[in-house]
């Protein structure tokens, strides 16, 4: 009894698979049948698609599409890197200015103590005194290297991201 019944499944997915597929447009909706629905009623092509699927892409081709959206994505990425370049160098300028205004406030709240001062008994005073004046000269000398060295460094990686970026495009 299970071979007949196997038998007419056979027989009902052939027919099926076989069967016309028809396209009705009716009160502005459109319908799918497997009969005629009507005077408007076009037969729909339902066989296997001719169009390449992924699978059916040349090596060479999946590559140059892996290269292109690689590339994109590092010139989205140099995009974002240049502008943290940009914002890094404002900063080491920010800083610098910071940092001398400081030193510069120091230096001079430092001078108008020499006024106040009596070094006529207390000579270790006026030694201590320029010797703190010398020490506030050296760290500007010294902020001032530092930020040339960072900035150099900054400008340098910004260039660097730059020519990358050039080569891409």
């Amino acid at each position: 009894m299970i071979k007949p019944l196997s038998i007419l499944l056979m027989f009902a997915t052939a027919s099926i698979s076989r069967a016309e597929v028809y396209k009705c447009i009716e009160d502005g909706r459109t319908i799918f049948s497997d009969s005629p629905c009507g005077d408007s009623a076009v037969v729909v092509d339902v066989s296997i698609s001719k169009q390449k699927t992924g699978a059916q892409f040349s090596n060479q081709a999946m590559d140059e599409l892996g290269s292109q959206l690689g590339k994109e994505r590092r010139t989205a990425e140099l995009a974002r890197e240049i502008t943290r370049a940009e914002q890094n160098i404002n900063d080491i300028l920010d800083n610098y200015n910071l940092e001398k205004a400081r030193l510069e406030r120091e230096l001079a709240e430092h001078r108008q103590k020499k006024y106040y001062n009596n070094w006529k008994s207390h000579r270790y005073l006026r030694d201590e005194y320029y010797e703190t004046q010398q020490d506030l000269r050296n760290q500007l000398r010294a902020a001032r290297r530092e930020y040339k060295a960072e900035r150099e460094k900054a400008y340098n990686k910004l260039a660097s991201l730059r020519r990358e970026q050039n080569q891409l495009q």
